[in-house]
């Protein structure tokens, strides 16, 4: 997947894959992602890391996975917004972003 350009699903929950059917069982298997790293560092409130640990923890997730992880998520959210205002813009004229402030004065 990664050689043809292709980003690797995030993990399943064991609760979200198909149901077994008899005969058949559930394995987990750990894969090393090839990536390379690179080391980062951010500043954050107190609580709000002792926040990102009860939940990584709750997602059975270290701190660093879980927040690659939650900013992903968010990313393609954020992506996936973006693209629905731009076809949601070519279909109705009317949803086009309209200027303000200085930028409204000088095209009046």
């Amino acid at each position: 997947m990664l050689e043809d350009g292709a980003e690797l699903p995030p993990p399943s929950a064991p609760n979200e894959v198909v149901k077994t059917r008899d005969g058949e069982m559930l394995v987990l298997v750990t894969v090393a992602d090839p990536r390379p790293r690179e080391r980062i560092n951010i500043t954050v409130a107190a609580g709000e890391l002792a926040k990102i640990d009860r939940a990584a923890e709750k997602a059975g997730m270290g701190r660093s996975a879980f927040m690659v992880a939650a900013a992903v998520e968010r990313a393609e959210k954020e992506k996936n917004d973006m693209k629905g205002q731009r076809d949601r813009s070519t279909l109705d004229p009317s949803s086009e972003r309209k200027p303000t402030g200085e930028a409204a004065r000088l095209t009046r």
